[in-house]
């Protein structure tokens, strides 16, 4: 290849590597240098006319501007990517009327109550929460996952509502879709009256301690709830005090200038407990908060939960535990495969479902309807009154 072919890809080449900015910072400096030794060897050699600046539009000033538009361009698409991702409107379909078979009445009266308006004041109300992912492929077949199917609840002011079940049961779904995290496929939900998907005022109002930590292992306790604290927009006198105030109630005091890479799991949750209160809102999502704590700690916890509902809270929590659902929630419902399987406060639900005796059995991956029908055959022959409360797909 010829000198001049050479020089003619080299030019080529540079202007379409041009749109990388890297590329684009690297040459500018190296143009930089080659300038600077260019004109020491011509003030060398004395030939004073060939010394030139740097800043000239076929090398710096080339580079800074192609790097500059690209900028502002990427700039511009990622405020797109983020609008189209998080968009506030999208089309709603209209709300399920009609009750799904074998639905219990608790769950239906929940939903009745929504539809006719009996919830507007509620602090947190849920109108047909779905979220469908797109079709993929299970073993050979192409089929749409419905992780939330179509959720009708409220949570009055004051009140302490928990999801119970199982992982995988669409519990942390729900609370990314409250939380706009992610887009639901249907439905809406209103905190304090206002569609949390037309405006972001509201957001301030909500308070949010996802499953897993959301935390930097850099920094300490202290410094994480300034810094959102700084976010929420308060001054820095109010400030220290919220910090100070909630790494005392928290039980944070003895870890708040520890780096949190040095923290055990159950301090982690604490953190993130205490970042879900900072402003003081008056929605609070806590997506299994006592996960990873010790007996002491998860009472503590507890004890805090129960502070904030009596201070006339909202709160909206998800947990394994019965146990804990009792001790910390007015009302709770049991969700499996995406749907609320049953409503109430606990006592309730004991009363209602306490009686007879459960037999759970697990079946083998492969395992067709067949298998399946003909177990139900074989307790139905042998126990009449037996009832399938669950049939979960093992797909």
């Amino acid at each position: 290849m010829s000198s001049v072919a050479i020089a003619h890809t080299e030019s080529v080449l540079r202007r379409v590597f041009l749109i990388f900015p890297g590329f684009c910072l690297g040459r500018g400096v190296l143009d930089i240098a080659l300038n600077d030794y260019s004109n020491q060897y011509y003030e060398f050699i004395g030939e004073w006319s060939n010394v030139g600046s740097p800043f000239n539009w076929d090398s710096l000033y080339l580079d800074i501007t192609v790097m500059g538009v690209i900028g502002i361009c990427a700039f511009l698409l990622t405020i797109l990517i983020d609008w189209i991702l998080h968009v506030d409107s999208f089309e709603m379909h209209e709300p399920l009327l009609v009750e799904t078979a074998g639905e219990d009445s608790d769950v239906s009266a929940e939903r009745a109550r929504i539809l006719g308006g009996d919830a507007e004041d509620d602090a947190i109300r849920v109108e047909a929460l779905t979220k469908v992912y797109s079709k993929r492929r299970m073993r050979g077949v192409a089929k749409s996952l419905i992780a939330v199917d179509g959720i009708y609840m409220g949570v009055p002011q004051g009140e302490c509502f928990g999801l119970l079940g199982v992982n995988g049961a669409g519990k942390t779904t729900v609370f990314k879709m409250l939380t706009r995290i992610i887009k639901p496929t249907r439905g809406t939900v209103y905190a304090s009256g206002t569609n949390i998907f037309s405006g972001h005022k509201i957001l301030k109002q909500i308070g949010y301690c996802p499953q897993f930590d959301a935390i930097y292992e850099e920094l300490t306790a202290r410094e994480h709830l300034t810094y959102y604290a700084h976010i929420h927009g308060f001054k820095w006198r109010s400030v220290e005090k919220m910090t100070t105030w909630l790494l005392k109630n928290i039980g944070l005091e003895e870890y708040a200038d520890v780096e949190a890479s040095a923290y055990s799991g159950g301090t982690k949750r604490k953190l993130s407990t205490a970042i879900a209160l900072v402003g003081n809102p008056q929605i609070i999502f806590l997506d299994e908060p006592t996960t990873g704590m010790d007996p002491g700690a998860r009472q503590f916890i507890q004890g805090v939960i129960k502070g904030l509902s009596a201070a006339g809270k909202s709160i909206l929590l998800t947990s394994h535990s019965m146990e804990e659902c009792e001790a910390l929630c007015g009302r709770l419902s049991v969700m499996v495969n995406g749907r609320l399987r049953c409503l109430g406060t606990c006592q309730h639900l004991k009363d209602k479902y306490g009686d007879g005796y459960s037999i759970r059995l697990r079946l083998k991956k492969d395992a067709d309807a067949n298998v399946r029908d003909a177990i139900h055959a074989f307790f139905l022959k042998r126990i009449p009154c037996v009832r399938v409360k669950v049939d979960v797909d093992p797909t």
